[in-house]
């Protein structure tokens, strides 16, 4: 059936949890931890990090990516620097961005020093009609 704007969810937001990234301890380089394929185009409209271990190093850095469709290559869109968090803390990342049918998004981290991060995503975003 196709879609139009007068689709009773056209503009409705919606939300997906990641799994937690489990631990990663020691100096590591941009380390893929999710990756979720949109089947519409959609616009990300915010994502929050949640904490189920609390972190114990001041760099801690999430990158969020786009990887176009039939490329695998991952554009990134934004990092975000994490000080020290407590178990169950939830932090805006404040990323945002637009994606095609069939992108990616990816999560990744990457940091030096002894961090212990156990942190799963929580994306919000609104399906992009395309009635051409």
């Amino acid at each position: 059936m196709p879609q139009s704007y007068s689709d009773p969810k056209f503009g409705v937001e919606q939300m997906f949890v990641t799994d937690r990234t489990g631990s990663l301890v020691g100096t590591f380089g941009v380390t893929e931890v999710f990756r979720y394929t949109f089947k519409k185009a959609c616009l990300v409209t915010a994502v929050y990090a949640r904490y189920g271990a609390a972190g114990t190093a001041a760099d801690q850095n999430f990158h969020m990516g786009r990887s176009l469709a039939g490329t695998g290559t991952t554009v990134q869109l934004g990092t975000s620097i994490h000080g020290t968090q407590a178990v169950l803390t939830v932090k805006d990342l404040s990323f945002t961005g637009t994606f095609a049918a069939n992108d990616d998004i990816v999560f990744s981290k990457s940091g030096t020093g002894t961090e212990v991060t156990d942190v799963e995503f929580q994306v919000f975003y609104q399906e992009l009609f395309d009635n051409s």
